[in-house]
């Protein structure tokens, strides 16, 4: 058995003529936590819906707990993953009512299946009473505000208890007390061991509390290491952070 969670070589994603990611070599063990970091368009969303199985890689090779995704093994993997990604979901969830979209996080599909218990109705309802939407599980998507949606997506990624959670710029768009919640949140979840890659803008607060960092480039990895020496290099707050410091 594998020692890591996520394993790629050489992945790449081309749409066209139009190459997205190129030679990303990733290598991620249970429990870290991981800030993959670029501009906007460099790639992160893409390599994150990836992982999370919800695209497929057009070259190299992607391991995801122990194994090779495939066509019969996806909704499996998806199952153990959480995948929260208002700029990739947005696009999916329209007039769908959050309720529904909650269970569907236990099949790690879009819709439903009619695999679903009394229980699983109970725990996705206590998931939204948990965020703060129980008044909304009849509600649909596209009449929410953008916290609210954000929130909606992560009782989805609980549904079950996941081993990895992928998390695409959590804290856009919300409110600084909102987004310290998030990284208090991220703080208990990585106590009990969930392996953790998230994208975030906040890049220097981000890898205060990551273990490692990398940065995207172009669709390539320009630049990576342990978050603790990222966090103090002068060429990654030059070049990508700007005045963010």
């Amino acid at each position: 058995e594998s020692e890591y969670v996520i394993e790629t070589a050489d992945l790449g994603y081309q749409i066209g003529r139009q190459q997205l990611l190129r030679g990303i070599n990733l290598r991620v063990k249970p429990g870290e936590h991981w800030l993959i970091y670029g501009l906007n368009g460099c790639g992160k969303t893409t390599l994150l819906s990836i992982l999370a199985g919800f695209r497929q890689q057009t070259q190299g090779t992607l391991k995801v707990l122990g194994q090779t995704l495939t066509n019969e093994n996806i909704l499996a993997s998806r199952q153990r993953i959480g995948w929260i990604s208002s700029s990739f979901f947005d696009g999916r969830y329209h007039h769908e009512r959050v309720l529904d979209i909650v269970l569907s996080g236990k099949f790690g599909t879009y819709g439903l299946d009619l695999d679903l218990t009394s229980g699983d109705y109970k725990r996705a309802q206590a998931l939204l009473t948990a965020l703060g939407l129980e008044d909304k599980a009849q509600q649909s998507y596209d009449r929410l505000s953008k916290g609210q949606r954000q929130n909606v997506l992560i009782a989805r990624a609980f549904m079950h208890k996941p081993d990895i959670l992928l998390l695409d710029e959590p804290s856009l768009g919300l409110a600084p007390l909102i987004i310290q919640d998030i990284f208090k949140t991220l703080q208990a979840i990585r106590s009990e061991g969930t392996t953790i890659l998230m994208v975030e803008q906040n890049a220097l607060a981000t890898l205060k509390i990551a273990d490692y960092g990398y940065v995207l480039e172009l669709g390539k990895i320009s630049m990576h290491g342990p978050a603790s020496q990222l966090v103090r290099d002068e060429r990654l707050i030059e070049a990508y952070l700007g005045n963010k410091k």
